[in-house]
């Protein structure tokens, strides 16, 4: 990791440490694997690439089934389910974010009320593999999970 990089990633983790702790927040070494993959993902991840990503929730499907998400400078430009081929309406994109999104859906957990997060990163680009959110108190159907896979770099 570059000089720059490792300024960047402690002044994250300096940033995040604050709300840490508690049942609110992120615990310091999950603070530092999240401040870790951000500055994996800004070193190794792609500028223009496509990733697979789903959704487990209490929601209908198509928003539960597998999507590919294409995304050109943190900009979704196409999302496609991928069991059938259909474009998903532009509409319903902002269920299934850029990588920058997931590592915001993390970061901001704690302010739509949910209790927990348990995070997954790619070894190798940072991108979040697996987050299972968790709600407090007696609101089950709140839970949920975010999946993506198969990162692949376009030109």
């Amino acid at each position: 990791m570059g000089r720059a990089a490792l300024v960047g990633l402690v002044l994250l983790a300096a940033e995040l440490l604050p709300a840490c702790g508690g049942e609110a927040g992120l615990s310091p070494g999950e603070v530092m694997a999240l401040a870790e993959a951000e500055a994996r993902w800004a070193d190794r991840g792609p500028v223009h690439y496509t990733l697979e990503v789903r959704r487990t929730c209490f929601c209908a499907p198509p928003s539960t089934d597998w999507a590919e998400i294409e995304v050109d400078h943190d900009t979704l430009v196409r999302v496609t389910l991928l069991a059938t081929g259909d474009s998903v309406p532009r509409a319903e994109w902002g269920i299934r974010p850029p990588v920058p999104g997931l590592f915001e859906e993390i970061r901001t957990f704690h302010s739509r009320l949910l209790k927990d997060v348990r995070a997954d990163y790619d070894p190798a680009t940072g991108y979040p593999r697996r987050m299972v959110f968790t709600a407090g108190g007696d609101v089950g159907d709140a839970n949920y999970q975010v999946e993506a896979r198969h990162l692949v770099a376009l030109p």
